[in-house]
């Protein structure tokens, strides 16, 4: 099986899905957007997963790539293949299928809790993100948080989720090195550097465990 990972900046990789996916079989092939790097052809691909990043995915003419990538998206969707979007990847695959992506009214960074739409269990995972995005029609909600309504959605076997449950230590002091500008104070659900470094040793591990079980049941489906 293989598996391909579109990444759009050098400091927002796939963290601990790597590891994940090669321990279910897959041959796992990484893909650098930034690097111009050309994207896979759609006949080799068994699971697509696309990463974030802090650009907005509306901005087309500064990254022309994003018309091929959305493209992409869709074809995916259409042929039911299976495919997982993170943050921005949640709201490319979104806006490929038609959905409105825009400034939610908070931004969300540090760890918060999401509630699943049907169990209305809560699980804490980390967020960093500014935009939102409408569900694309068709889609299933999965999952919500007080900060922000849509939190991850399903289509076929595409999966979006506004969350990273990918990060380990060294991805989250990365993306916070590139990122520490936006961690302002002032606002509810933007959380310090010190605090988000002091909470992933609580909830990191078991933020893995949720990508791993999550990943394992794409694999099975």
């Amino acid at each position: 099986m293989k598996a391909f990972i579109l990444q759009h900046v050098s400091f927002e990789g796939p963290g601990y899905i790597v590891s994940v996916l090669k321990d279910l079989g897959y041959q796992v092939t990484l893909i650098h957007l930034y690097k111009n790097e050309p994207l896979p052809l759609i006949q080799d691909i068994d699971l697509l997963i696309i990463m974030g990043g802090p650009m907005s995915v509306n901005e087309e003419q500064d990254y022309p790539f994003f018309i091929e990538e959305k493209k992409l998206c869709r074809e995916m969707v259409s042929l039911n293949k299976k495919m997982v979007g993170i943050c921005l990847g949640a709201q490319m695959i979104a806006s490929a299928l038609g959905a409105s992506i825009y400034k939610n009214h908070q931004k969300e960074i540090g760890w918060w809790p999401i509630v699943d739409s049907n169990t209305k269990k809560e699980s804490m995972v980390f967020h960093f993100h500014g935009e939102t995005f409408d569900l694309p029609t068709g889609a299933s909600l999965l999952a919500s948080s007080q900060a922000c309504i849509n939190q991850a959605f399903r289509i076929n076997h595409s999966y979006g989720l506004q969350f990273h449950l990918e990060m380990t230590t060294d991805s989250l002091r990365s993306i916070i090195s590139h990122c520490e500008n936006e961690l302002v104070t002032g606002f509810p659900f933007i959380q310090n550097k010190e605090e988000i470094i002091d909470l992933a040793h609580i909830h990191l591990e078991q933020s893995n465990l949720l990508m791993k079980q999550f990943l394992s049941f794409l694999s099975q489906s």
